[in-house]
Parts: C-alpha cells; structure tokens; sequence
C-alpha cells in the first residue's frame, strides 16, 4: 500500500489544484456573507472522501484533517446520518394538540400517528390534511336509511 514519492507528488498536485478551484469558487451564501461559517470546509470534504477511495480508514482520516471521528463518518455517511428532529415543528404539533383537548376535545389516535409520522419527516402535512379529509368526508356520506330517517324527521314536524 505504500506510494512512491512521484505517486504522492502527484496526490499532493491534484489536491492542491482542488483547492485552487475551491477556493475561487467559494462565495458567501447571502450577499453580506452573514449567518454561521461551515465548520467543515468544501476541501476536507473532498480529502476526505479522496483519502477514504484510497483505503485510508476513518481513523486515519480524521488525525490526517484534525476532525472527529464523528465528523469525518459524517461526511462520508450523509444518508446514514440521523437527521435531527425540528423541535420548532414538534413544539407547533404539541401546542395544536394541546388547544384542541383545553375544551374537552379529543385528538384520535390516528391523528397523532400521522402527526408522529410527520414529525419524523415520513409524511408532509399535505399527507396529513389529505388523510383526514378522506377519513371525514367518507364518515360524512349518510347511508340511505339515514337519509329516509331525516326525510322522516322533517315531514313529521
């Protein structure tokens, strides 16, 4: 596994290019290039996922770019990563819930499955209102004995 010295002059070339690159193309993300820095930069990206193709293992990358262990599983595990939960979203569904049972009211149990499962991010809020208008409209469909029993009820006043 050991690299001669042209090899790694080469290694060290191309990085260097990249980082060229990276940096002329780097801009802020709003005009006044205002708002919280990235702690990691676009350039341990890449040397990350580079010295990982070749076979360097997470350990080692992460002495080699003075990360985490964390840091660096993060950044070649992005789906693998847990994202976390939007507490602001949670604290939304949690306070809505809490105003419609102040009266008495109930919340069923499906509808805090689909909230659940929304907070979790496996559905939108779309998926939710779709879901309960499909639920009420079809409890709202009177069967034909009720439709006769209303009819009943309005010719016998």
């Amino acid at each position: 596994m050991e690299k001669t010295l042209k090899e790694l002059n080469e290694e060290v070339e191309r990085l260097t290019k990249q980082i060229g690159k990276l940096k002329n193309n780097e801009r802020p993300h709003n005009e006044r290039g205002a708002g919280r820095k990235p702690k990691i930069s676009a350039t341990d990206i890449l040397m990350a996922k580079d010295y990982r193709k070749a076979g360097r293992t997470y350990s080692e990358i992460s002495s080699l770019l003075g990360l985490s262990l964390g840091s660096v599983y993060k950044i070649l595990n992005p789906d693998k990563v847990m994202k976390t939960p939007d507490t602001k979203k949670e604290k939304s569904w949690d306070f809505a819930i809490g105003l419609s049972q102040v009266d008495g009211g109930q919340v069923s149990d499906d509808f805090i499955e689909l909230v659940e499962r929304e907070k979790r991010g496996e559905i939108t809020n779309g998926d939710i209102r779709q879901a309960l208008n499909k639920k009420y409209s079809a409890e709202k469909q009177d069967t034909p004995e009720q439709l006769d029993g209303q009819l009943n009820l309005f010719e016998d006043s």
